[in-house]
């Protein structure tokens, strides 16, 4: 046992104590034999961050015997405890979350727990015989944001993974600068998938994972959300892969080959200026095998003769990455290198492979300002406003004036003594009633706002988001779910009381004492919905625009339906009754808008908050979303958390945001595709400058006062690949007064002029002709936005008050029309 000051066990008895007595020292525990008390899962704890501790009980009676453990992980109060049924004459192991949070301790800390036979707290603190301390166990927590890369090795018969392992250790310090790799077993995983989340990414080489279903689930929702997850399909074979990615990327392996000279290309619509090196070519002493393999979706990165050898794809908030091919061939041997640091690198242009891999894992989507600021609208909807208030404040000398003149005029001045308390009280009683209805428009609220991120296929999804509770007056949150969802409650140092978090069965789980003073308190939580069929969007494109259907019968009610994808645009999409959706270029969404409709109710503009926060964050690696996805809000009676309040009045708001599965246009059908489609980027111009106009990274429009010379590519969707271009429709709604606006097509380094503006202040049309898109076929389009400086004059005329001299595009949108001619393997897809 570590040794712990007597002030701090004193403090923790005291607190722990459910009744007044003093707790009693009891040597061993009632039914049960022996109770021990480990971390679990990776064996990891970072504050802020949920992990697992396993508890084994021993039961060596005749009939089972209940026991509540109880894991106090840091100061504050809080506690998570798991209520366990254990077998007659069995030994049983339980998991269970905890999240650590309160004053930062890194390095060893001791986390004390507490057995409490029958179930039930009896205010009795047990120790292991001859101890006087209570009994604790020791976990190494961490205070960096990042995580830890974690590495499954193969559970069956003993494999050489030293390649594998100088692979993910070679490619990780070129990103990290650390090599650090957290390895531990399937049979760690259990079936919470907090087990994982002191990970960042993960890399699976155990080939037996179809053995460990809970592990297998676990580390599905893990990914969905924000995981990023390393899959070697030459190591765990196909049916862990299958298991792992489902229909986020279905693939089959039509054969295998191998070669001593190894050129691994680069995927060709990555830009030159960051992946300067196209190719990679490699010599080995003895034969590299790959496997030959076709994908369904995801992006080819680096491919061998044709074949995808490094496939990366989006798994709901999170990504994956699938080799087919030796890890030998991602690595190569350093000339010098210091200690501490690997004996290899990273080949040229691995760039996609370290920031799939180990860039900083995905934030939440939805942030507790955002979903709090909702609540508390709906809490404040039926508050008087400003103008009752001046009213009720007017009532009183309103009417002394008007009593006072009466009694004046009729000689009867005396009597205002006793008209004075009078007129207080009269003029009480409406204000009086108005506070009391206040108090009754608002009460007891409980807001969940939730987002499913799924990925295609899949029956068990990640539902994470925010719980907003109001409460007129302070007392104890009766919260539970049986769906395994909790709630992420900070320390407090203001409260001296534990609260305390139990898990009644695998999924039932019950705050106790979590009280909560009067007012509005947002809680982050996390849970999984399984549903009875999975979700699937399907899309494709004709000559009317984006064609496709909707199967989401284990969902709610849909509304406000829209797809967003690598552009700053967004369209609207028309569900009809068989399921079918519909969308064209004159249903694209002006700039920051979600919605079509006229008129905006109060729940829209919520959600154009929640989205406006989606769309715009600054802090996440990459911006939302990674792919073209479908997104509409579901309407439902159900919460993942259960609020047991009688009267309290519950909402939720639950966005489903889901990828969509490709299908080619047929060949030579005349195919229009919409502005969200075609994803857009500013590449170089011909003197070598980058757009100052738009923003990559952002994706957004940027407001400037220079002139520009800016040149665009525009990606056409994988499956309508290769096409062929018959024209361009433009729409361009710019603000850029005193200016000549110039829009060219053609190809980089030869652009012609397809339309002139002069001074244009909103929108301007244009069509760009076949004959300058000839670079469709090859998968991108290029246009050219020239926008002249102002001229001396205008710029330095003398004007009263501040002048603006900043010109900005608002949006841009282009509809290409054409056809696909053939049918061509690509490793992108849209």
């Amino acid at each position: 046992m570590k040794t712990i000051s007597t002030l701090a066990t004193l403090s923790l008895v005291v607190l722990l104590a459910a009744t007044p007595t003093i707790a009693q020292e009891q040597q061993g525990s009632e039914g049960i034999n022996s109770v021990r008390v480990r971390s679990g899962g990776t064996g990891r704890f970072f504050y802020g961050r949920w992990g697992t501790v396993s508890g084994t009980l021993e039961n060596l009676n005749d009939k089972p015997t209940r026991s509540l453990i109880v894991v106090t992980p840091a100061s504050g109060g809080l506690q998570y405890g798991r209520n366990i049924e254990v077998p007659a004459k069995s030994m049983f192991e339980a998991s269970w979350p905890v999240y650590l949070s309160g004053p930062v301790q890194t390095g060893p800390m001791d986390f004390q727990y507490l057995h409490f036979p029958g179930g039930e707290e009896d205010g009795v603190i047990r120790r292991e015989r001859h101890e006087t301390l209570l009994p604790s166990f020791t976990v190494i927590a961490s205070s960096n944001e990042a995580g830890v890369t974690g590495y499954l090795p193969d559970s069956g018969p003993f494999r050489d993974d030293a390649a594998l392992m100088e692979c993910v250790q070679a490619l990780k310090f070129a990103k990290t600068n650390s090599m650090l790799l957290a390895s531990f077993l399937a049979r760690d995983i259990t079936h919470h998938p907090e087990s994982l989340e002191p990970l960042d990414s993960l890399v699976v080489a155990d080939s037996r994972l179809v053995e460990h279903p809970q592990a297998a689930e676990s580390i599905r929702i893990w990914t969905q959300r924000g995981g990023r997850l390393m899959i070697p399909l030459d190591f765990v074979g196909e049916d862990v892969a299958r298991m792992l990615l489902g229909d986020a990327l279905p693939f089959s392996v039509v054969g295998q080959s191998s070669s001593n000279t190894i050129r691994l290309d680069i995927n060709p619509d990555y830009p030159e200026k960051q992946y300067p090196q196209r190719f990679v070519e490699r010599t080995f002493d003895e034969p590299v095998p790959y496997l030959r393999v076709m994908p369904g979706a995801g992006e080819t990165v680096w491919s061998v003769d044709g074949w995808p050898v490094a496939i990366r794809v989006p798994v709901g908030n999170g990504t994956a990455m699938l080799t087919c091919i030796s890890p030998s061939v991602f690595f190569e041997p350093r000339t010098t290198w210091k200690e501490g640091e690997p004996s290899a690198g990273p080949i040229a242009s691995s760039r996609r492979m370290l920031e799939t891999l180990f860039e900083r894992r995905s934030p939440p989507l939805v942030h507790n300002e955002i979903a709090g600021g909702n609540a508390a609208a709906l809490v404040g909807y039926d508050i008087p406003s400003r103008s009752v208030a001046v009213i009720l404040l007017s009532v009183f000398p309103v009417l002394m004036m008007s009593v006072g003149t009466w009694l004046y005029r009729r000689g009867a001045g005396e009597r205002i003594l006793w008209v004075v308390p009078a007129l207080a009280l009269a003029s009480a009683v409406p204000a009086f009633a108005i506070g009391m209805s206040i108090r009754s428009v608002a009460p007891e609220t409980f807001v969940e706002s939730r987002i499913v991120y799924a990925s295609p296929g899949a029956t068990e999804v990640a539902e994470d988001g925010v719980a907003s509770v109001y409460l007129p007056e302070s007392r104890d949150i009766p919260v539970s779910s049986d769906n395994g969802a909790v709630l992420s409650v900070l320390v407090d140092s203001a409260s001296a009381d534990y609260r305390r978090l139990v898990w009644d069965g695998a999924k039932t789980t019950n705050w106790h004492k979590l009280n909560q003073p009067a007012g509005l308190k947002s809680y982050a939580f996390r849970s999984s919905r399984r549903l009875d069929s999975p979700v699937k969007v399907t899309g494709s494109f004709d000559e009317q625009g984006f064609i496709g259907t909707l199967q989401a019968a284990s969902l709610g009610k849909s509304s406000d339906l829209l797809i967003a994808g690598l552009t700053p645009d967004r369209i609207s999409v028309q569900l009809n009754a068989d399921g079918t959706l519909r969308a064209s270029s004159k249903d694209v969404l002006d700039a920051g808008q979600y919605t079509s409709a006229a008129l905006t109710s109060e729940n829209q503009a919520y959600r154009k908050h929640v989205l406006d926060s989606l769309f715009q964050s600054g802090n996440r690696v990459e911006q939302f979303p990674n792919d073209t996805v479908f997104m509409f809000w579901e309407q439902s009676d159900t919460t993942s958390l259960k609020f047991d309040s009688a009267g309290a009045r519950m909402q939720e708001e639950t966005l489903v945001v889901q990828p969509i599965r490709w299908i080619p246009p047929k060949v030579g059908a005349s195919v229009s595709i919409p502005s969200p489609f075609l994803s857009l980027r500013a590449i170089d111009n011909t003197r070598g400058g980058l757009s100052g106009i738009f923003s990559n990274t952002r994706r957004e429009w940027v407001g400037l006062e220079s002139g520009s010379d800016s040149v665009f590519e525009l990606q056409i969707p994988g499956c309508c690949r290769p096409f062929e271009a018959s024209s361009a429709d433009v729409k361009l709604n710019i603000r850029a007064g005193s200016r000549m606006v110039t829009l060219y097509g053609g190809q980089p380094g030869d652009m012609k002029k397809v339309a002139e503006f002069e001074s244009p202040l909103g929108v301007v049309s244009a069509t760009i002709p076949g004959e300058l898109l000839s670079s469709a076929r090859t998968g991108r389009i290029y246009f050219q936005l020239s926008i002249s400086s102002l001229s001396n004059s205008e710029s330095s005329e003398p004007m009263e008050g501040e002048q603006d001299d900043n010109y900005k595009v608002e949006q841009c949108l282009l509809t290409l029309n054409g056809k696909r001619v053939s049918h061509a393997f690509s490793g992108s897809a849209p």
